[in-house]
């Protein structure tokens, strides 16, 4: 290999490392913005565009995606967990302050679920998206909060069983190994483009 090639290819891994760091840096204040704009902002602001109409009809669902992870803080995805906590509360006062008024207001709270963007294999506890709604649609106004189907009310009762401490270290290790993969992904991506 010449040298040219050695610290051409040297250049282009710490360039890439550079990269990767930047682009998955949890703190980076654009991703943060979208994080909070998704998930706070335009529950809070589509909620006040449709709320006045359903307490005028005296009827009306609101059904809020909050997630799992907002049940327990979710290690190298902070930002995500502490945004879908906002809305699983949001979601749970309002219930209380409207449904006198005839408005049911829902906080769903999914695990994993079998979609393209997931890109995760249908099994027990990951149902399709087509059977999750389907059973979560069931639980309307029946729960105010909800994990939307059987298999996410087990995951959900098993992992309150788990010590804290338990359930953060693992927590921890599932996010560092899911995140050292999708760096990997990321690198050889950029390196068979190169």
């Amino acid at each position: 290999m010449s040298a040219y090639r050695i610290i051409s290819l040297s250049s282009s891994v710490r360039s890439v490392k550079n990269w990767l760091i930047k682009k998955n840096n949890a703190f980076h204040s654009q991703t943060i913005q979208d994080i909070i704009n998704v998930n706070c902002h335009s529950v809070t602001m589509m909620t006040r565009l449709v709320l006045p109409g359903m307490v005028e009809r005296r009827r009306g669902v609101i059904v809020n995606n909050a997630s799992a992870s907002s049940i327990y803080p979710l290690p190298l995805l902070s930002v995500y967990s502490a945004t879908k906590a906002y809305v699983d509360f949001f979601s749970r006062a309002l219930d209380q302050e409207y449904k006198s008024k005839g408005v049911v207001i829902q906080s769903l709270m999914p695990f994993f679920v079998s979609t393209k963007m997931s890109r995760l294999r249908a099994n027990m506890f990951i149902p399709t998206a087509t059977n999750y709604v389907k059973s979560a649609l069931g639980t309307i106004g029946l729960q105010a909060r909800t994990f939307g189907c059987i298999s996410h009310a087990v995951q959900e009762w098993a992992y309150t069983r788990i010590p804290q401490w338990l359930r953060e270290t693992l927590a921890m290790r599932v996010m560092c190994k899911a995140r050292r993969s999708l760096l990997n992904k990321e690198h050889s991506r950029i390196f068979r483009s190169e």
